[in-house]
């Protein structure tokens, strides 16, 4: 690996990680723009999102499986 012969078995991991990133950053899009996690202040009659913890758990997940499979593919973790 790293000498630009990529066989299937070693392109499977880097793969199935950029699989979680894409899944990921669309459940923390979905969990922001459902309707359930707003609401309305009483006292400023403002929307107000209220399901961040959710969100920066994907988000956080999202980052770590991408920086992982950035680095399988430059071969830094063989």
């Amino acid at each position: 690996m790293g000498d630009g012969d990529w066989s299937m078995k070693e392109l499977l991991l880097p793969l199935s990680l950029l699989l979680a990133t894409a899944a990921c950053a669309f459940i923390a899009h979905r969990v922001y723009r459902s309707p359930n996690n707003w609401h309305i202040d009483g006292e400023t009659k403002e929307l107000r999102f209220h399901n961040w913890p959710s969100v920066g758990i994907f988000v956080c997940i999202g980052v770590m499986c991408a920086m992982t499979g950035y680095l399988l593919m430059l071969g830094i973790l063989n």
